[in-house]
Protein backbone atom coordinates (compact mmCIF):
# COMPACT_ATOMS: atom_id res chain seq x y z
CA UNK A 1 0.00 0.00 0.00
CA UNK A 2 1.43 3.17 -1.03
CA UNK A 3 2.08 5.93 1.52
CA UNK A 4 -0.58 8.50 0.73
CA UNK A 5 -3.10 5.50 1.18
CA UNK A 6 -1.75 4.50 4.49
CA UNK A 7 -1.73 8.15 5.45
CA UNK A 8 -5.55 8.32 4.25
CA UNK A 9 -6.66 5.07 6.31
CA UNK A 10 -5.25 6.59 9.56
CA UNK A 11 -6.78 10.15 9.00
CA UNK A 12 -9.70 7.90 8.67
CA UNK A 13 -9.01 5.58 11.38
CA UNK A 14 -8.49 8.88 13.81
CA UNK A 15 -11.87 10.75 12.70
CA UNK A 16 -13.97 7.72 13.10
CA UNK A 17 -12.27 7.18 16.55
CA UNK A 18 -13.19 10.99 17.32
CA UNK A 19 -16.57 10.71 16.40
CA UNK A 20 -17.40 7.78 18.62
CA UNK A 21 -15.68 9.75 21.65
CA UNK A 22 -17.94 12.36 20.88
CA UNK A 23 -21.18 10.14 21.11
CA UNK A 24 -20.05 8.89 24.39
CA UNK A 25 -20.29 11.81 26.92
CA UNK A 26 -18.72 10.43 30.13
CA UNK A 27 -15.12 11.47 30.77
CA UNK A 28 -12.50 9.27 32.13
CA UNK A 29 -12.81 9.86 35.80
CA UNK A 30 -16.33 9.39 35.65
CA UNK A 31 -16.25 6.06 33.61
CA UNK A 32 -13.58 4.56 36.36
CA UNK A 33 -15.24 6.35 39.58
CA UNK A 34 -15.86 2.83 40.79
CA UNK A 35 -12.52 1.58 40.49
CA UNK A 36 -9.83 4.03 41.33
CA UNK A 37 -8.39 7.48 40.17
CA UNK A 38 -7.42 9.39 36.69
CA UNK A 39 -4.96 11.16 37.28
CA UNK A 40 -2.22 13.19 34.50
CA UNK A 41 0.97 14.99 35.20
CA UNK A 42 0.72 18.85 34.50
CA UNK A 43 3.14 21.55 34.24
CA UNK A 44 3.60 25.10 35.08
CA UNK A 45 1.33 26.63 32.22
CA UNK A 46 -1.34 24.86 33.25
CA UNK A 47 -1.31 25.07 36.90
CA UNK A 48 -1.12 28.86 36.35
CA UNK A 49 -2.49 29.73 33.65
CA UNK A 50 0.07 31.72 31.87
CA UNK A 51 1.31 31.23 28.48
CA UNK A 52 4.39 28.78 27.93
CA UNK A 53 6.71 26.69 25.54
CA UNK A 54 5.28 26.40 22.27
CA UNK A 55 1.34 27.11 24.22
CA UNK A 56 -0.49 30.18 23.77
CA UNK A 57 -3.34 31.02 26.03
CA UNK A 58 -6.02 29.98 23.66
CA UNK A 59 -3.76 26.35 23.83
CA UNK A 60 -3.47 26.72 27.61
CA UNK A 61 -7.13 27.30 28.12
CA UNK A 62 -8.20 23.87 26.41
CA UNK A 63 -4.97 22.52 28.70
CA UNK A 64 -7.27 23.73 31.97
CA UNK A 65 -10.45 22.67 31.07
CA UNK A 66 -9.10 18.86 29.55
CA UNK A 67 -7.61 18.51 32.97
CA UNK A 68 -10.63 19.43 34.94
CA UNK A 69 -13.03 17.80 32.99
CA UNK A 70 -11.29 14.29 32.46
CA UNK A 71 -8.94 13.77 35.43
CA UNK A 72 -9.48 13.56 39.39
CA UNK A 73 -5.67 13.20 40.47
CA UNK A 74 -2.73 15.34 39.35
CA UNK A 75 1.16 15.44 39.70
CA UNK A 76 3.69 17.49 38.81
CA UNK A 77 5.56 17.72 35.28
CA UNK A 78 9.06 18.87 36.57
CA UNK A 79 8.04 21.78 39.21
CA UNK A 80 8.62 18.77 42.74
CA UNK A 81 12.18 18.20 40.73
CA UNK A 82 15.00 18.99 43.12
CA UNK A 83 16.36 21.65 40.78
CA UNK A 84 13.38 23.36 40.43
CA UNK A 85 12.48 23.22 44.68
CA UNK A 86 16.13 24.26 45.04
CA UNK A 87 17.66 26.02 41.92
CA UNK A 88 19.94 28.54 44.24
CA UNK A 89 22.87 27.25 46.71
CA UNK A 90 21.71 27.77 50.31
CA UNK A 91 18.98 28.01 52.67
CA UNK A 92 17.33 30.70 51.30
CA UNK A 93 17.56 29.42 47.71
CA UNK A 94 14.63 27.38 47.77
CA UNK A 95 11.65 28.51 45.09
CA UNK A 96 7.99 26.94 46.62
CA UNK A 97 5.97 28.95 43.69
CA UNK A 98 5.42 26.57 41.42
CA UNK A 99 4.93 23.88 43.84
CA UNK A 100 2.36 25.82 45.54
CA UNK A 101 0.30 26.86 42.34
CA UNK A 102 0.05 22.82 41.59
CA UNK A 103 -1.44 22.76 45.00
CA UNK A 104 -3.74 25.76 44.68
CA UNK A 105 -5.28 24.47 41.23
CA UNK A 106 -5.78 21.03 42.54
CA UNK A 107 -7.79 22.06 45.39
CA UNK A 108 -11.25 24.03 45.05
CA UNK A 109 -11.26 27.26 46.99
CA UNK A 110 -11.86 27.67 50.54
CA UNK A 111 -14.95 29.17 50.17
CA UNK A 112 -16.64 26.43 47.93
CA UNK A 113 -14.92 23.51 49.95
CA UNK A 114 -17.52 24.38 52.85
CA UNK A 115 -20.12 24.41 49.87
CA UNK A 116 -19.25 21.19 48.20
CA UNK A 117 -19.47 19.39 51.87
CA UNK A 118 -22.95 20.46 52.36
CA UNK A 119 -23.62 17.83 49.34
CA UNK A 120 -21.63 14.96 50.81
CA UNK A 121 -18.38 15.74 48.79
CA UNK A 122 -20.43 15.88 45.86
CA UNK A 123 -22.99 18.14 44.87
CA UNK A 124 -23.38 16.66 41.22
CA UNK A 125 -24.27 13.03 42.56
CA UNK A 126 -26.49 15.08 44.74
CA UNK A 127 -28.40 17.26 42.20
CA UNK A 128 -28.65 13.96 40.05
CA UNK A 129 -30.31 12.26 43.51
CA UNK A 130 -32.71 15.01 43.31
CA UNK A 131 -33.41 14.91 39.59
CA UNK A 132 -34.44 11.01 40.04
CA UNK A 133 -36.76 11.70 43.47
CA UNK A 134 -38.13 14.34 41.11
CA UNK A 135 -39.50 12.04 38.47
CA UNK A 136 -40.78 9.72 41.46
CA UNK A 137 -43.86 11.85 41.58
CA UNK A 138 -43.70 14.17 38.16
CA UNK A 139 -41.86 14.87 34.95
CA UNK A 140 -39.11 17.24 34.36
CA UNK A 141 -39.48 19.87 31.56
CA UNK A 142 -36.63 21.68 32.07
CA UNK A 143 -33.29 22.92 33.34
CA UNK A 144 -32.40 26.10 35.32
CA UNK A 145 -29.11 27.05 35.76
CA UNK A 146 -27.46 30.52 37.02
CA UNK A 147 -23.77 30.81 37.52
CA UNK A 148 -20.79 32.29 36.19
CA UNK A 149 -19.74 34.52 38.80
CA UNK A 150 -16.87 31.87 39.91
CA UNK A 151 -16.30 31.11 36.30
CA UNK A 152 -15.96 35.44 34.68
CA UNK A 153 -13.93 35.36 31.66
CA UNK A 154 -13.72 31.28 31.14
CA UNK A 155 -14.48 30.99 27.53
CA UNK A 156 -15.12 27.17 28.13
CA UNK A 157 -17.56 27.69 30.58
CA UNK A 158 -20.16 26.68 27.65
CA UNK A 159 -18.09 23.64 27.07
CA UNK A 160 -18.34 22.60 30.50
CA UNK A 161 -22.10 23.74 31.19
CA UNK A 162 -22.50 21.10 28.08
CA UNK A 163 -20.80 18.60 29.46
CA UNK A 164 -22.78 18.81 32.99
CA UNK A 165 -26.10 19.16 30.83
CA UNK A 166 -25.56 16.12 28.48
CA UNK A 167 -24.60 14.05 31.52
CA UNK A 168 -27.59 14.70 33.75
CA UNK A 169 -29.98 13.87 30.57
CA UNK A 170 -28.23 10.69 30.54
CA UNK A 171 -28.46 9.93 34.05
CA UNK A 172 -31.93 10.85 34.04
CA UNK A 173 -32.75 9.34 30.75
CA UNK A 174 -34.39 12.44 29.39
CA UNK A 175 -33.87 14.25 25.62
CA UNK A 176 -32.23 17.29 25.21
CA UNK A 177 -35.10 18.41 22.80
CA UNK A 178 -37.90 17.93 25.67
CA UNK A 179 -35.99 19.30 28.49
CA UNK A 180 -34.42 22.35 27.69
CA UNK A 181 -31.50 24.10 29.26
CA UNK A 182 -32.66 27.84 30.92
CA UNK A 183 -29.04 30.14 31.82
CA UNK A 184 -29.92 33.46 33.42
CA UNK A 185 -27.48 36.19 33.21
CA UNK A 186 -25.95 37.34 36.15
CA UNK A 187 -25.95 40.88 37.37
CA UNK A 188 -25.91 43.15 34.14
CA UNK A 189 -23.63 45.79 33.33
CA UNK A 190 -26.85 48.35 33.83
CA UNK A 191 -26.61 47.75 37.60
CA UNK A 192 -23.30 48.34 37.70
CA UNK A 193 -22.61 43.84 37.53
CA UNK A 194 -19.70 42.65 39.24
CA UNK A 195 -19.47 40.14 36.47
CA UNK A 196 -21.42 41.39 34.03
CA UNK A 197 -18.84 40.90 31.07
CA UNK A 198 -19.85 37.16 31.60
CA UNK A 199 -23.07 37.24 30.04
CA UNK A 200 -21.80 37.82 26.74
CA UNK A 201 -19.77 33.72 27.45
CA UNK A 202 -23.16 32.56 28.81
CA UNK A 203 -25.11 34.44 25.53
CA UNK A 204 -22.97 31.86 23.75
CA UNK A 205 -24.23 29.19 25.49
CA UNK A 206 -26.89 27.86 22.61
CA UNK A 207 -23.88 28.11 19.84
CA UNK A 208 -22.68 25.19 21.88
CA UNK A 209 -26.31 23.72 23.42
CA UNK A 210 -28.94 24.04 20.53
CA UNK A 211 -31.52 23.36 23.12
CA UNK A 212 -30.31 25.95 25.72
CA UNK A 213 -32.33 29.80 26.23
CA UNK A 214 -30.73 32.17 27.93
CA UNK A 215 -32.60 34.80 30.21
CA UNK A 216 -32.09 38.00 30.45
CA UNK A 217 -31.17 40.04 33.74
CA UNK A 218 -31.34 43.58 32.29
CA UNK A 219 -33.12 45.98 34.52
CA UNK A 220 -32.88 43.01 37.58
CA UNK A 221 -32.29 44.99 40.65
CA UNK A 222 -29.01 44.19 42.61
CA UNK A 223 -27.59 44.56 45.81
CA UNK A 224 -24.53 46.92 46.98
CA UNK A 225 -22.49 44.35 46.09
CA UNK A 226 -23.45 44.35 42.19
CA UNK A 227 -23.12 40.36 42.72
CA UNK A 228 -26.90 39.45 43.81
CA UNK A 229 -30.30 40.79 43.09
CA UNK A 230 -32.28 42.14 45.55
CA UNK A 231 -35.10 40.41 46.16
CA UNK A 232 -37.12 42.26 43.83
CA UNK A 233 -34.65 41.81 41.46
CA UNK A 234 -35.30 37.48 42.03
CA UNK A 235 -38.44 37.85 41.66
CA UNK A 236 -38.29 40.17 38.51
CA UNK A 237 -35.63 37.26 37.06
CA UNK A 238 -37.88 34.14 38.01
CA UNK A 239 -40.70 35.69 36.16
CA UNK A 240 -38.41 35.73 32.99
CA UNK A 241 -37.35 32.17 33.52
CA UNK A 242 -40.83 30.92 33.86
CA UNK A 243 -41.86 32.77 30.54
CA UNK A 244 -39.00 31.70 28.81
CA UNK A 245 -39.69 27.65 29.85
CA UNK A 246 -43.50 28.78 29.44
CA UNK A 247 -43.01 30.23 25.40
CA UNK A 248 -41.02 26.81 25.25
CA UNK A 249 -43.91 24.41 26.57
CA UNK A 250 -46.48 26.17 24.90
CA UNK A 251 -44.31 25.38 21.12
CA UNK A 252 -43.89 21.97 22.17
CA UNK A 253 -47.77 21.65 22.72
CA UNK A 254 -48.36 23.14 19.16
CA UNK A 255 -45.61 20.88 17.60
CA UNK A 256 -47.37 17.34 19.18
CA UNK A 257 -51.02 18.81 17.60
Amino acid sequence: MKLHSLLRAGVLGVAMLGNALSEETRSLKEAFADHFLVGTAVNRSIVSGEPGFRRGSDLVAKDIALVKAQFNQIVAENDMKWMMLHPRPGEEGYDFTASDALVEFGEAPGWMKSIIETYDGNPYKHLVKMGKRAQQDGVIKGILLHQGESNTNDKDWPVKVKAIYEDLLRELDLKAEEVPLLAGELVSEDQGGACANMNAIIRKLPDVIPTAYVVSSKGCESREDHLHFTPAGYRELGKRYAETIWSLLKSQSDDHR
